[in-house]
């Protein structure tokens, strides 16, 4: 298992904050880069977020993430994780990790440069955690231009700042 120096010297991005420490493959980096919705007409883009957790819990190793598939439904302002091949990307990391790497969160575009969460997510991200109780979740918002980051602390959805010695996603 990596530990967070040699993540950062990997040239992966980290955010941290509220306990917690995630840190984000540089592929995976690249995927949100190259799906943000800069056009006018571009759909939202999303997905599942995978990787490993330390020990404690406490920091997050987002190694993979899926994309739209074709039974997804996606618009402007609006997204639905409806094709299996999201779950079935899940299961064959967990297996061929020697199920080390989890389901860990989703991903989601916003057509604006600093997203913020909307009531929609919220309540999603609610039921999320509530049906992966126990687990440590994830969520990402991928802005034209900044990434952010967020983890349930205290009862509430809060961003992690990102650490600027790491190459903060811009």
């Amino acid at each position: 298992m990596r530990t967070a120096t040699s993540a950062v010297h990997d040239g992966v991005r980290s955010f941290e904050g509220h306990g917690r420490r995630v840190t984000v493959d540089r592929e995976v980096a690249s995927v949100w880069d190259n799906h943000r919705q800069i056009l006018a007409t571009a759909s939202e883009s999303f997905g599942v977020l995978m990787g490993t957790t330390s020990i404690d819990r406490r920091d997050i190793w987002i190694e993979a993430v899926t994309t739209p598939l074709p039974r997804d439904r996606r618009s402007r302002f609006s997204f639905a994780l409806r094709d299996p091949g999201h779950q079935q990307a899940v299961s064959r990391r967990f297996e061929s990790s020697n199920r080390s790497a989890i389901y860990l969160g989703t991903w989601h575009t916003h057509p604006e440069p600093l997203p913020t969460p909307s009531r929609i997510d919220l309540r999603d991200w609610g039921i999320c955690v509530r049906v992966n109780r126990g687990r440590p979740l994830a969520f990402v918002l991928v802005g034209i231009e900044e990434v952010r980051v967020f983890v349930r602390a205290r009862g509430r959805f809060k961003p992690l700042r990102p650490d600027i010695g790491s190459g903060e996603i811009a």
